[in-house]
């Protein structure tokens, strides 16, 4: 037999007064004008008072070949391009990252803008980027980013 004392366990904590229900937030209807704001937009929820869902469809070939570009960069004489505008789709690239810092989440969306061949061509030549043109890599994807947001309405860009 062994000789181990087992330890009392500590007492239950007392019982911590009920909490409040969660309730649902109220069908936009019944929200009072003043407090509108603080609920969102009503066009957000449909005439039961759900969310309304939304339906995305991965863009075409044509339709991202038909996307405005402009030259970024050059390496060696090849071009490379990103878009002329953002959309608002970018954004969350941007907040996906941006807890890990401002300039890794526009790494991200730059990234993203210029597409694979591009990003390998721009990393390949990385130990040669000065410090000047890397704030303005990042500045113009901070633009870009930036505007998609503030001019976004509708849309998945």
């Amino acid at each position: 037999m062994s000789n181990t004392v087992k330890a009392a366990r500590p007492a239950k904590k007392a019982a911590s007064p009920a909490r409040k229900a969660v309730t649902a937030r109220p069908h936009p209807d019944d929200i009072p004008a003043e407090l509108r704001d603080f609920y969102g937009p009503p066009n957000l929820r449909d005439d039961a008072g759900e969310v309304e869902s939304l339906d995305f469809a991965t863009p075409t070939r044509e339709q991202r070949n038909a996307v405005p570009l402009e030259k970024l960069f050059s390496i060696d004489g090849v071009d490379y391009f990103i878009p002329v505008e953002f959309g608002p789709g970018m954004g969350l690239i941007y907040l996906d990252g941006v807890a890990e810092g401002r300039d890794v989440a526009l790494g991200r969306v730059l990234k993203k803008a210029l597409g694979d061949a591009a990003w390998t061509a721009l990393v390949a030549y990385a130990p040669y980027i000065t410090k000047g043109q890397m704030e303005h890599l990042l500045n113009v994807t901070l633009q870009k980013t930036l505007g998609a947001l503030e001019e976004s309405g509708e849309g998945n860009g």
